[in-house]
């Protein structure tokens, strides 16, 4: 868990510095309009345990374990548009996945459990994407995608017991800890409050293509997952 700290810590830190890196923005010239907006959101994830191990005639099986979790993001845009048309920015963000189950499986003919896993991750994002917006009045609906990429950090524990051995100590370590690029595919919902507040929900799927997570014998963490979000924008 140290390490999933550190690197959490790492990440922050190369938030910090891309915020000063991109400065402030002006407002537009014409209108008024402040394009730079701040939007923390607030989340469920759901990430996958491939569970892998041999039965008693020595054949492969695995067993999908889901891990829900909790998410904490915050978007900073650069170049927002009024209502429509494409914007881009950063994003920072972190969660946890955990699987508390006490899932029992045999593998090569004894009995074994898994008691329990955690997994923690932090990620900073370059953003792209666009938004619709629906009418003109003061209270309006509106739609967009987005695309990231950019780098991760993460680190994890599991915990698997063999069942006939009250004595025998943990079974698994998960390994792999590092760095690695993560780059995500999202969609968006929004309610207009104003030219100044945004209410937004994102569903978005979030891949690391070089697995984190991994043990030596009983399986991976998938590097997928799964998030639903809520939170609001602020133009300044």
């Amino acid at each position: 868990m140290r390490k999933i700290v550190s690197l959490m810590l790492v990440v922050c830190f190369l938030g910090g510095t891309a915020g000063l890196v991109f400065g402030e923005s002006g407002d537009n010239e014409e209108e008024g309009w402040k394009e730079r907006i701040a939007s923390p959101s607030y989340g469920l994830t759901i990430g996958f345990f491939d569970l892998q191990y041999k039965n008693a005639d020595g054949n492969d099986e695995n067993d999908t374990l889901l891990m829900p979790g909790i998410e904490l993001r915050h978007f900073n845009g650069i170049d927002v548009p009024r209502d429509r048309g494409f914007y881009y920015g950063y994003e920072l963000g972190m969660g946890l996945n955990f699987y508390t189950g006490g899932h029992s499986f045999k593998h090569s003919g004894e009995d074994y459990t898994v008691k329990g896993i955690i997994a923690g991750s932090g990620f900073l994002m370059l953003k792209h994407g666009y938004r619709f917006e629906l009418g003109t009045g003061h209270t309006r609906p509106g739609f967009g995608f987005e695309l990231g990429a950019g780098v991760g950090a993460g680190g994890g524990d599991i915990t698997i017991t063999k069942d006939d051995d009250p004595e025998s100590e943990n079974q698994a370590a998960l390994r792999g800890d590092g760095i690695g690029p993560v780059f995500e595919l999202g969609f968006e919902g929004s309610l207009n409050r104003g030219d100044e507040y945004r209410l937004v929900a994102r569903l978005g799927v979030t891949i690391a293509p070089i697995v984190p997570l991994e043990t030596e014998n009983f399986g991976y963490m998938f590097p997928m997952r799964i998030t639903l979000r809520g939170g609001f924008t602020r133009n300044h």
